[in-house]
């Protein structure tokens, strides 16, 4: 028994395939694989069986024919045909189609302009058809009968005799809509030939056949049918196919194949009787898949649509007429740009407002020059008249510099150390940026002009003096640090005072402004709280902070004041604790140095028979109070212990409830 051999074709590669017969259920065995790098690293678009069981031929995308064969295991792929030299690279169409011959030493191929037989020896080829104006061919079938050449294209079907290809045998209109995807097929026991669509559902039926020595003839009107339901339905392939255990002479079958991987099969058949439709039947099992709800599927190019646009215009405009416009600006501003080099050192001097916020290189020169005519968002973004070529050429020969800037500038600093830590790649200077940006240049093409290498040279140029005038930054106020040369007055007698309020909260760069609920603004008013102040006063500008210790004076392991009772009340010399944020030793006094107490007012004396106990009461307990301690008290004959009495407060109604005075009456002055 011979060996069938089958082909399948995908986008990827081309599988050849055995069916092997040699076990009770039949199975297909791999042969071998033709992939794109067998065929110049192109995609391959169609592929037949040729003179033998392992040898093929395939094209690709590009016309290029080869030919593969497979001996001892070992694949062998050889270049039959180059592409096709007439057509440039830009107008090239990717449909190609194989067809087999009756003679073993050719073969057809067809393009969408052409159809030729080529000679597999000589590669000598002969043009059989070409179509006329719009016209273009959308398929071409193996020869099954000696020198008949079956074809279809967009505006009819074709039976050329490849011996006479000047004259075609039979042309006939189909007169259907302009499809490329029309193919035609022949039925293997008929002379019916059908023609099918990848777009529609649609079959159409041609009865055409010749007779031996008589030429070829339509034996009945052309016929149509839907192979589906929905006229809409797409098929990716389809073939006619006879069952072997199929005994009817006229009964085939149409195979199609959908964009869901199904396979639907259409029975046909053919009969002498008059019939008035063709009919469909379905099988249980269809019925049944019908039935069942089936997932959507949506393919990634379900919404695409072909679309050409000639883009010339837009590139022309963006690399001709816009680098023409520049140029002829560069031109025009020359003198411009010297005049904004020599305003350069001055520029602190002339701004008419400073600025509130800190400035770059390229702010700055922003600024001293007129307004720029395409204005923008942000200053970066805004085009200057630096941006050219007398600009780099001005930095590089140190006219434009960031030390003329920092000389009439309160503050400056050289970022490029923060930025290379933000960026590794950030270069160190105007030629290093040069030299790094030189690995983005287009890969060299002995095609290139001049000029395009030109704007690549200025590109770079650009994009590296915009790098540089970024790596330093000014500012027009400076950094203001606390006085060194000590406390003003009125802070110092704060610090002096025994409340001991916490000083001031002197500020840098940035500076809190005041809000104002009444809308009035005070220059001196002290925009920290008495909280905030308290709770920075520990800390001492320029020491470091992770030697810092935290004190909690509310936590409860402080040592508090205890009263004490002494028997014997000695005098000691007591020093006076010193007051939260003085800046002064304590006051230490002696005891027999303190002048005689006055009495004191608010203190009832008793007198009893039992010693007293003398009390001391320190007068200032953390720092608070204005009078100096008590280091003893006199033994006096009291049964109570002494009581602080009660003060008046100061102020409108700190004193001590008044009687209300009468209304004073009126007299009556003068007569009746």
């Amino acid at each position: 028994m011979q060996t069938a051999y089958m082909a399948v074709r995908t986008f990827g590669q081309t599988s050849l395939l055995e069916v092997n017969t040699s076990k009770t259920t039949p199975y297909l065995a791999e042969v071998t694989n033709i992939t794109r790098n067998d065929t110049g690293g192109r995609a391959i678009v169609d592929f037949t069986l040729f003179t033998g069981p392992l040898s093929s031929i395939v094209v690709n995308d590009f016309g290029q024919v080869y030919r593969c064969s497979v001996s001892g295991g070992d694949k062998y792929v050889d270049l039959l045909r180059p592409a096709p030299e007439d057509e440039g690279a830009n107008e090239r169409d990717h449909f190609w189609h194989l067809a087999r011959c009756t003679h073993v030493t050719d073969y057809l191929l067809a393009s969408k302009s052409s159809l030729s037989q080529i000679d597999i020896r000589s590669n000598d080829s002969i043009e059989l058809f070409s179509p006329m104006g719009a016209d273009l061919i959308t398929s071409v079938e193996d020869q099954q009968t000696e020198h008949i050449v079956k074809l279809s294209s967009t505006r009819e079907l074709l039976w050329i005799d490849s011996r006479f290809p000047r004259n075609p045998l039979l042309c006939y209109k189909h007169g259907r809509q302009f499809d490329r995807s029309l193919r035609v097929l022949t039925s293997p026991m008929s002379a019916l030939t059908l023609l099918t669509s990848r777009a529609n559902a649609m079959v159409s039926l041609y009865d055409i056949s010749r007779l031996e020595r008589e030429p070829i003839h339509i034996n009945a009107l052309p016929r149509c049918f839907m192979s589906d339901p929905q006229a809409n339905a797409s098929y990716v392939g389809q073939a006619l196919f006879k069952h072997p255990f199929d005994t009817g002479p006229d009964a085939f079958s149409l195979i199609q194949l959908s964009e869901r991987g199904s396979l639907h099969q259409v029975n046909l058949s053919m009969s002498d009787e008059a019939v008035a439709t063709f009919k469909i039947s379905w099988t249980t099992e269809v019925k049944e898949l019908e039935s069942q709800p089936l997932p959507a599927l949506e393919t990634p190019y379900a919404g695409q649509a072909y679309a050409e646009t000639d883009l010339s215009a837009t590139y022309n405009q963006i690399f001709c007429v816009h680098e023409q416009n520049r140029e002829r600006r560069e031109e025009d501003s020359a003198t411009v740009v010297y005049d904004l080099l020599e305003t350069i050192p001055t520029f602190w001097q002339e701004v008419e407002a400073p600025p509130e916020h800190i400035l770059t290189t390229y702010d700055a020169v922003l600024r001293a020059g007129d307004e720029p005519t395409e204005t923008s968002r942000a200053d970066f973004l805004t085009e200057s008249i630096i941006n050219s070529t007398r600009g780099y050429r001005a930095f590089t020969q140190g006219r434009l510099s960031a030390a003329a800037l920092a000389k009439g500038a309160s503050w400056h600093k050289n970022i490029t150390g923060t930025l290379q830590r933000l960026d590794l790649a950030f270069p160190d200077d105007i030629q290093s940026s040069i030299a790094a940006l030189e690995r983005y240049n287009l890969a060299e093409d002995p095609q290139r002009s001049a000029q395009s290498l030109r704007y690549e040279k200025e590109a770079r140029e650009q994009l590296a003096l915009e790098l540089a005038l970024s790596a330093d930054v000014f500012s027009s106020q400076p950094f203001s640090r606390a006085s060194e040369e000590g406390l003003a007055l009125e802070d110092l007698t704060k610090t002096l005072s025994l409340a001991g309020e916490p000083q001031t909260v002197d500020f840098g760069y940035l500076r809190p402004k005041p809000k104002s609920h009444y809308k009035t603004e005070d220059p001196n008013e002290d925009v920290t709280s008495m909280g905030v102040r308290s709770l920075l006063k520990d800390w001492q500008i320029g020491a470091d902070p992770e030697e810092y210790v935290f004190t909690n004076h509310y936590d409860g392991s402080l040592p508090k004041v205890q009263l004490t009772q002494n028997t014997h009340p000695t005098q000691t010399t007591e020093s006076i604790p010193q007051p939260l944020g003085t800046q002064r030793p304590p006051t230490i006094v002696a005891a027999s140095t303190l002048p005689a107490r006055p009495p004191e007012v608010g203190r009832r004396m008793f007198v009893q028979s039992q010693p007293d106990f003398g009390m001391v009461l320190p007068s200032r307990v953390f720092g608070y109070g204005s009078q100096a301690p008590l280091t003893g008290l006199p033994q006096t004959q009291s049964s109570q212990e002494y009581m602080m009495s009660t003060q008046i407060l100061p102020g409108v109604h700190g004193g001590r409830p008044t009687a209300s005075k009468k209304k004073p009456v009126k007299r009556r002055v003068g007569g009746f």
